[in-house]
Parts: structure tokens; sequence; C-alpha cells
């Protein structure tokens, strides 16, 4: 599913955790909607990426909305997302998470979105559709 754009995998209650390349072919995907899995402990952080065989590198798609409030993530590692700089929508409410960042620019744009989901400026309410 190399065109796929968003994906929604919420309210999945069995749901743990997100292994590495669980999710390597999304090489498109702009927004992943994680949220309300009860369970979810953990997203590794080569999750999103796909290996490339002939330079052993890997790339990841260019999210722009992350969304993976009311799991039970404990810690969320920057390396999930390539290119923070991309990102646009961070919802990470109900979540006990702890995210550090290796570069100082991206950790201050993400303390500005999570400020400003803080104070109820940005999406409200889950995206995934009711079952």
């Amino acid at each position: 599913m190399p065109t796929l754009k968003v994906l929604h995998l919420c309210r999945n209650q069995k749901l743990t955790r997100v292994k590495a390349l669980a999710l390597s072919g999304l090489i498109n995907l702009e927004e992943l909607h994680m949220s309300d899995n009860i369970a979810l402990e953990e997203i590794d952080p080569m999750a999103l990426a796909m290996v490339r065989n002939h330079t052993g590198g890997a790339i990841w798609p260019p999210i722009k909305k992350l969304h993976i409030s009311n799991n039970k993530l404990a810690y969320l590692d920057s390396d999930v997302i390539a290119r923070w700089d991309f990102l646009k929508e961070l919802d990470i409410r109900g979540e006990p998470v702890d995210v550090r960042m290796r570069e100082p620019v991206a950790d201050r744009r993400l303390d500005a979105h999570i400020s400003a989901v803080g104070r109820g400026e940005g999406q409200t309410g889950s995206l995934c559709g009711s079952h």
C-alpha cells in the first residue's frame, strides 16, 4: 500500500505493541491515527521505517499528523518520526508519555504543539470513527 496517505488504527483493545517494520510499506503516509488503544504501551522506533537493501539505510514516511492519544505509551522515541519538521499536528492527550528529541529545533516545535493542544487550540476529539 505505498499510496496510502491516512491510516486509522484506533480502538484496538488487544494492541500492545507496534513492532519494528510493522508499517514499513507506507512510504507516502502523512497521517497516522492510533488513539484509544487501551493496551498500547510501545511503538518501536523502526515501526514506520522501510529498510533499503541496496544502501542498508532506512526511509520514513513524511508524517504530518500523528494522533496517539489515550493509549498507555510511557515513552515515544524521537526516531518514530524521522522528520519532525514535517509534523503539523501531534495529539498525545491522555498519555503519560515522555518524548525526547535529539534536535533542539524539533524539540521547540514539539513543545509549541503540545502547548497549543493543552490550551484547547488544537483539534479536539478522536478522529477515528466510532464503531
